[in-house]
């Protein structure tokens, strides 16, 4: 029999069996009409479970370099690496046009053409900040985490930002150290810059600095020889401010302050020809008086009275004196229970 095709046909036929045939040999590729793929594949391996469809009926090429197992996936289309972007993806494909590294606890942020990562703070409780066109940042002072109602928020240090506690019926002031409170009474300070600039009309004011001090007994023999008597105020009527003690008025602020001063002295002789009544503050000097007190006197007693205003600065000290001479020292400073007796000084923050 012929060669056709590539088969040989040619059988030995057995006329008492069945006949049998021998394996067939292909001397060359079996074509594609007839089922073969036209091309020797030596000791290829070729296996097809399923059906292989291509449509249109366009030829395939599949080049490998190796030993290659790919898996498909069941449905889609798959891309020439030509169809694939560059790395790093660009913000216009959905990517970040950038090379990042991961900042635990950093934020993820925008330049003009590409995404950036803020590095994190290693400080708790710092707010971020805009950077306005350019880079964000981390803020230098921090934050509390939380408030409370009506907190007010201030510097309590450097870079420090606390709540400051509320308080019912108050106003916002400071200590002398510049700490902020909530308090309902004005320091004195400030209390005292308001109602010396201030005009309050026929309203009273509490807290302006006030004081009349006097002698609820007689004190004797304290002069009449030169000596230079300080009066000592036993009997305080009132001290609105407290600013006066031991015999001492301290002015609380820088103002002028308006002095009133009586004297009641006794016990002049003939030989005191000499009598001063002053009050000092600060090097400055208010002299009620300078007579001859017992040529002015009756009956040895003698009332000097008068009045002054001083300029001081906040911190100054006024005391009120009796200086008598020409004499033994007999001379007494008169005093009585009544409530403003016959010798008193008062005084109060006039401007």
């Amino acid at each position: 029999m012929a060669v056709q095709n590539g088969i040989d046909s040619k059988q030995a036929l057995s006329p008492t069996s069945s006949p049998t045939f021998n394996a067939l040999t292909l001397t060359t590729p079996l074509t594609g009409a007839n089922g073969g793929t036209g091309v020797n594949n030596g000791a290829s391996l070729i296996t097809l479970g399923a059906s292989l469809t291509t449509t249109p009926a366009n030829a395939i090429t599949l080049t490998t370099t190796g030993a290659t197992n790919v898996t498909l996936p069941t449905s889609g289309t798959l891309a020439t690496t030509s169809q694939i972007p560059s790395t790093p993806i660009s913000l216009a494909n959905g990517g970040t046009n950038a090379s990042l590294t991961a900042d635990n606890g950093g934020i993820f942020y925008s330049t003009a053409t590409a995404g950036a990562i803020l590095a994190h703070t290693a400080t708790a409780n710092q707010p971020l900040l805009s950077g306005a066109s350019g880079a964000p940042g981390w803020s230098t002072a921090t934050y509390p985490g939380s408030t409370t109602i009506n907190q007010i928020l201030y510097s309590s240090a450097a870079n420090t930002i606390t709540g400051l506690a509320t308080g019912n019926d108050g106003t916002l002031i400071t200590g002398g150290t510049g700490v902020p409170s909530i308090s309902s009474t004005l320091p004195t300070t400030v209390q005292g810059n308001i109602t010396s600039t201030g005009n309050l009309g026929n309203q009273l004011n509490t807290t302006r600095s006030a004081f009349l001090v006097s002698r609820s007994s007689t004190v004797t023999d304290v002069t009449g020889d030169g000596t230079d008597y300080t009066i000592a105020w036993n009997n305080e009527v009132f001290d609105q401010n407290n600013d006066f003690a031991s015999n001492t008025f301290t002015a609380p602020i820088s103002g002028r302050y308006l002095f009133t001063l009586t004297v009641f002295i006794q016990g002049l002789l003939v030989g005191h020809t000499s009598a001063q009544v002053y009050i000092t503050a600060n090097n400055q000097f208010l002299y009620i008086s300078d007579v001859n007190p017992f040529a002015a006197s009756v009956s040895g007693n003698l009332v000097i009275n008068g009045s002054g205003i001083f300029n001081m600065t906040a911190g100054d000290t006024a005391t009120a004196h009796v200086v008598v001479s020409g004499s033994t020292k007999v001379v007494d400073v008169q005093g009585s229970a009544l409530t403003s007796g016959p010798s008193q000084w008062g005084g109060y923050l006039l401007c």
